[in-house]
């Protein structure tokens, strides 16, 4: 599977999110309404996917299993991911792997949470 309405992606998201508390730590609770989705399932049948939205922003990548990352920021590129923005830590490194820079820095909403980093696309 690969490209997905949005309910088939925001079903598989939201029990992903219920069911592994890394996911549900490091991704939005929202599923946005305008954006195309994608999802791929690993070796042992474990969701993984993503949402591009119009303007090239890639929100709510996500994998069941780990070690699926850096094939699904390729895939995001190859598909038009342009800009991001995650919680500080092993994320931010995932990115800068595969060409995004950060521009800028916010505090977490959250008290004692990490701070909201933004990213995009080297020049």
């Amino acid at each position: 599977m690969e490209r997905v309405n949005r309910i088939t992606f925001a079903m598989a998201y939201r029990l992903a999110r219920k069911y592994n508390k890394r996911i549900c730590n490091n991704t939005s609770v929202e599923v946005p309404e305008n954006g195309t989705y994608f999802l791929y399932f690993n070796s042992l049948c474990e969701p993984m996917g993503f949402v591009i939205s119009p303007d090239g922003e890639l929100t709510n990548l996500f994998c069941e299993g780990k070690g699926h990352g850096d094939y699904l920021v390729s895939r995001a590129l190859q598909r038009g991911a342009t800009h991001l923005d995650c919680f500080d830590g092993y994320l931010v490194e995932l990115y800068k792997k595969h060409g995004f820079e950060e521009y800028k820095r916010e505090l977490n909403w959250t008290a004692g949470e990490p701070p909201v980093v933004y990213m995009k696309l080297g020049e």
